[in-house]
């Protein structure tokens, strides 16, 4: 779980140096478009990589988010049914050591 957790901090902070990326070329990009001149085809090629990469890196969590839940749950219904099984035990263990009733 703790693997799923720094692995999760790090595609966030991938996200957040890709839209870091994203945001100063769509920065350039507006002010060549305000003096009116052509943006280079390169970097609109560069912002709609990015782009991308952000797409894919957000899937990418929520993925792990997903795995995250999924392993969450799977360890929470574990648990109960330990614990189900357990008192059970414990139950059965105790009516065997309760003394037999005697009748009157």
């Amino acid at each position: 779980m703790q693997l799923d957790a720094v692995a999760l901090e790090s595609l966030q902070l991938q996200k957040k140096a890709s839209l870091k990326k994203l945001a100063e070329s769509q920065s350039y990009a507006n002010n060549l478009i305000k003096k009116n001149r052509p943006v280079p085809a390169d970097l609109t090629a560069e912002i709609k990589n990015n782009q991308v990469e952000v797409d894919k890196q957000e899937q990418l969590i929520n993925e792990r988010k997903a795995t995250m839940d999924g392993t969450r749950k799977r360890f929470d219904d574990d648990k109960a049914r330990f614990n189900a099984l357990k008192n059970h035990t414990n139950e059965a263990g105790a009516l065997a050591e309760a003394p037999p009733a005697t009748k009157p």
